[in-house]
């Protein structure tokens, strides 16, 4: 079988499918508690300490923090991609989870929170990408997993 091939029957396979939703229901419910628990403190204490960091540090904006932040985000995932010992892939998990904060961040300026209706509305929007943005990284790296054990 070719690689290419693999990839594919990897994508497709229903055990991943399952493993995929089993992921996203559990993400997004530690998102709403969270949300429900202590509101938007992890922005907030997040927010503050790297975009904070990278502004004293470098004197620059917060949108090189963002840039920065961005990076960290992209970082963790090629280390989740790359690692195979499971402890340290869950550690990198909970970082990505709490580093996902950025896209409140990004979208804040885009959604108002005028009225109630219109935060939990804006906080359900920011959650679902989130949920989907981690589900989409847990699955990549399950996939490309597969592969390799179909390769071996």
């Amino acid at each position: 079988m070719t690689k290419l091939s693999l990839l594919v029957n990897g994508m497709l396979n229903l055990n991943s499918m399952k493993n995929i939703k089993r992921s996203f229901l559990i993400i997004l419910a530690s998102y709403v508690i969270i949300y429900l628990l202590v509101g938007e403190a992890p922005l907030y204490v997040l927010g503050g300490a790297i975009i904070g960091t990278v502004k004293e540090f470098f004197k620059a904006s917060t949108n090189v923090g963002l840039i920065f932040w961005t990076g960290l985000i992209i970082v963790f995932m090629v280390m989740l991609w790359r690692i195979k010992n499971q402890p340290i892939k869950y550690i990198i998990l909970i970082i990505l989870f709490l580093l996902l904060y950025v896209v409140d961040l990004l979208f804040a300026e885009i959604l108002s929170y005028e009225t109630l209706v219109k935060r939990v509305l804006s906080i359900s929007v920011i959650v679902l990408i989130k949920s989907i943005a981690l589900s989409l990284i847990i699955y990549f790296d399950s996939s490309k997993q597969e592969i390799v054990k179909s390769t071996h």
